[in-house]
């Protein structure tokens, strides 16, 4: 896959992808220093893969006026819907939602379902863990009591069926969620 720069030359997605992650750590946080000498476009574009709206630009407008340089906003702009291109997938949908974060709602129309549909299957993978984390918590709570020796028969049997219940729980999350990782790698595919 190939995609054309701002000049009209085209470049490899590979090399888009080690420029997008070397942007990310030389541009995300422009100071006096690096906005004197920074690509508008990838500034931009680097603002677009990691899913910032669009009035990020104002950090780069701010970056540049303390610096005394002037902002390539046309660059950026471009740079920044090129950078959309590559967030608003099924995959990168996955990966936030799967993270717990809120969705961006920073996708052109014609990108926004299949960011969408990944973003509630993350957000389902994300919400099933957090349950299991719940459980594991749980479960160790009520190993705790079991181990102290000081509670009554009635009361290590009451601890023991509880126990064996969440185990029961915490399995069958544990095979609903590899069931979505399943339809979330199907998806991110495509």
């Amino acid at each position: 896959m190939s995609l054309p720069t701002p000049g009209g030359r085209v470049v490899s997605a590979v090399i888009w992808l080690a420029l997008a992650l070397f942007g990310a750590s030389a541009c995300t946080t422009l100071d006096e220093i690096d906005c004197a000498s920074a690509d508008g476009y990838l500034v931009g574009f680097d603002d677009g893969t990691a899913g910032y709206g669009a009035n990020r630009v104002k950090s780069y407008q701010d970056a540049c006026a303390a610096a005394d340089a002037e902002a390539d906003l046309e660059a950026w702009q471009a740079g920044y819907e090129d950078g959309l291109v590559h967030f608003c997938t099924p995959a990168a949908g996955i990966t936030e939602g799967s993270k717990g974060r809120v969705r961006p709602d920073v996708c052109p129309a014609d990108l926004e379902a299949g960011f969408q549909a990944g973003f509630r299957l993350g957000r389902e993978i994300y919400d099933i863990n957090q349950a299991m984390q719940d459980i594991e918590r749980e479960i160790r709570a009520q190993q705790a009591r079991l181990s102290g020796g000081v509670l009554a028969d009635t009361l290590k049997n009451d601890a023991r069926a509880r126990l064996r219940n969440l185990e029961s729980e915490y399995d069958r999350l544990a095979r609903e969620l590899r069931l979505l990782e399943l339809r979330a790698d199907r998806l991110s595919r495509q």
